[in-house]
């Protein structure tokens, strides 16, 4: 839902009038689940938890992602045609405002363009930026059956330092073997996931900067 819904809000809306939602309506996690009521098609749909965090502006430097994202739809809206990872069936409704707000852009839906990937033509590559770790597949394949908790927090995220490690220190007080994807992005304190994976031995479990998932999708499956 995050990837398709949240671009589509900033296209039609390249301005501050979500923004100031957010920052209204995200003083707290109590406020999680209250609707965004300003944008069109999604009045009784949208709710403060459905913005990806980058959207959620709390502190003062908060705004520096949202703003670059803005900047960026914003230019986009010079083109002539836009191109969108999503298909009709799944946001028309969305579609429609779009083509509704700015008639002379051309939008094609082309999407989920993994499936293209996947169906059009044999192939191991990947859609990710990030090099894969590949030593986690002879790993997994030493591990008992549904014994691995497997944790991956996707592409965009972002966490603190002592969340990291906050979980961190679950994952090894639940006893559980378990493979961690943390991509090298994903945390700015400098040295930290070197130290996590100092301290984490392959008896207890893995930390990889990123894996390739269907490559690793029926060993998870058999392990998990």
């Amino acid at each position: 839902m995050h990837h398709c819904v949240c671009p589509v809000i900033v296209v039609c809306y390249p301005d501050d009038e979500v923004v100031v939602a957010v920052k209204e309506d995200e003083e707290g996690d109590e406020d999680m689940d209250r609707m965004i009521r300003n944008v069109p098609s999604m009045e009784n749909l949208l709710r403060c938890r459905d913005l990806p965090s980058f959207k959620r502006i709390s502190k003062e430097n908060d705004h520096i992602a949202l703003d670059h994202f803005v900047f960026q739809t914003q230019q986009s809206l010079k083109a002539n045609a836009l191109i969108l990872n999503t298909f009709e069936d799944l946001e028309a409704p969305i579609l429609s405002q779009i083509r509704l707000h700015f008639p002379k852009l051309i939008i094609y839906t082309l999407g989920p363009l993994r499936h293209h990937l996947y169906t059009t033509k044999k192939t191991s590559s990947s859609l990710s930026f990030f090099k894969a770790d590949r030593t986690c597949m002879t790993w997994l394949e030493s591990q008992p059956l549904k014994s691995v908790v497997y944790v991956n927090f996707g592409s965009i995220a972002s966490m603190k330092g002592e969340e990291i490690i906050e979980i961190w220190h679950g994952l090894l007080n639940s006893k559980k073997q378990f493979l961690w994807v943390i991509r090298p992005n994903m945390v700015q304190e400098k040295g930290l996931l070197k130290e996590l994976e100092k301290g984490t031995n392959k008896e207890q479990g893995l930390i990889v900067g990123w894996v390739h998932y269907k490559k690793i999708r029926d060993l998870l499956r058999r392990s998990l």
